[in-house]
């Protein structure tokens, strides 16, 4: 399976609302959320600590400011125009950090 498949599958199929309600605020909601998000990354052959490393870097974003920060300081986009931009900036953020770590196994 592409690793950008199983992160589709894991961010949005797998995720259910109680996820999405609670991983901001509570830590042991956002490890259930990444542990479900990494199951379908068994299926991709990646290595265990690429995996390991896409889990930690995804568990950091969602329970981080990270990406309300980068559409305040950088975007300077007024929170209440975010709409489904913020969603966009947080799956690129995502898809980039997979694109690097299947780049690291290659040097």
């Amino acid at each position: 399976m592409n690793p950008f498949i199983a992160h589709l599958i894991g961010d949005f199929i797998l995720q259910n609302e109680w996820m999405v309600a609670s991983k901001k605020t509570k830590s042991y909601v956002c490890l259930v959320h990444v542990l479900v998000y990494l199951i379908p990354f068994l299926l991709t052959g990646l290595q265990w600590w690429q995996i390991l490393l896409i889990g930690a870097q995804h568990f950091v974003q969602d329970r981080s400011g990270l990406v309300f920060w980068w559409m305040r300081v950088w975007k300077k986009v007024n929170a209440e125009t975010w709409d489904q931009l913020a969603l966009y900036v947080d799956q690129a953020f995502h898809l980039m950090w997979i694109e690097v770590i299947i780049l690291l196994a290659r040097m």
